[in-house]
């Protein structure tokens, strides 16, 4: 209900309004009475730090940057949970490290945040991607061998094998006996020597 002239022409923006009323809770009436000695504390700057600025890299180099950590995240995605696992971490202890670096060495803020955020975010989605299977290695079948122990084998089937090798050792036998009477030379014989005469 107050008219235009409430405040003062002069007075400088914004206008703060506190509560003050004899009916007010204490608490709200302490915190008004504070509330101006706290706004010309804020407003006069004593006992604060001069201000330090953290500019941001270039647009294109921050593009660079994510893109090569999402390059490197795309190729741990198909290993194996160890492997993710601690390359992710890895990565992270970089980023950290580099952020910590470009803020007290260079005064640089680094895109580390949303840098972090995508190796989250590939850490929670790489399970559900299905690994890398190497591609067999050009290794010759080889035909499974039975072995059959000797309860298993019939006798005659095991007669059989046995008769077909001493046949084949006979064979073998004959034929050589042949090429060695072909191949010896034949012997010479002595010549016939005259009978030894009786002495007179």
């Amino acid at each position: 209900d107050g008219d235009d002239d409430l405040f003062p022409k002069q007075a400088p923006d914004p206008v703060i309004l506190r509560d003050y009323r004899s009916a007010a809770d204490p608490a709200v009436r302490s915190f008004s009475r504070s509330l101006a000695v706290h706004i010309a504390a804020l407003a006069s700057g004593d006992g604060v730090g001069p201000a330090r600025e953290f500019p941001r890299l270039r647009e294109d180099q921050e593009i660079g940057l994510l893109a090569a950590v999402a390059a490197v995240l795309s190729l741990l995605c198909g290993a194996r949970s160890f492997t993710r696992h601690v390359g992710a971490g890895a990565m992270t202890g970089a980023l950290v490290a580099a952020q910590w670096i470009g803020i007290g060495m260079a005064s640089v803020w680094l895109p580390g945040v949303p840098a972090c955020a995508a190796i989250l975010a590939a850490v929670v989605v790489c399970p559900f991607v299905r690994q890398k299977v190497p591609p067999p290695s050009p290794v010759h079948a080889v035909e499974p061998t039975v072995i059959l122990s000797e309860a298993a084998v019939p006798p005659q089937a095991a007669m059989k094998p046995a008769r077909k090798v001493a046949k084949k050792a006979a064979a073998k036998k004959v034929v050589t006996k042949k090429t060695a009477a072909k191949k010896a030379p034949a012997r010479k014989r002595a010549p016939e020597l005259p009978p030894p005469e009786e002495p007179a």
